[in-house]
């Protein structure tokens, strides 16, 4: 981004110095091309920077989409092996110890 902002700030000084002749034209050509070589470091970092997260990002989604036919395959034996999607009752009982107050149960889970 900085190294773009450069660039641009160095060609639009270069570009709008019209008469050579002059000290403020002869000023922003000379802060225009100092601008290009300050953005010559960013570009150098920021380029191969930005094209690597790009590259890494489409083989992580790649990974995501192959992780999500997994899971999707997953559910699918779940769901084969329980024997269809059963609209059966079901019901889980367990102890439950409250040491804070000193007390204990049995809990209940109810699912449809």
């Amino acid at each position: 981004m900085w190294g773009g902002a450069l660039v641009g700030f160095g060609l639009y000084a270069i570009l709008d110095a019209s008469n050579p002749q002059t000290f403020g034209d002869a000023l922003g050509r000379a802060v225009g091309g100092l601008f290009i070589c300050a953005s010559i470091p960013f570009l150098g970092v920021g380029i191969p920077v930005l094209s690597y997260n790009t590259y890494k990002y489409i083989v992580h989604k790649g990974h995501a989409n192959k992780r999500d036919e997994y899971q999707a395959a997953l559910d699918r034996y779940k769901l084969r092996k329980r024997g269809g999607a059963s609209s059966a009752l079901q019901l889980m009982i367990f102890p439950e110890l409250n040491f804070i107050e000193k007390r204990g149960g049995v809990n209940a889970v109810v699912r449809f």
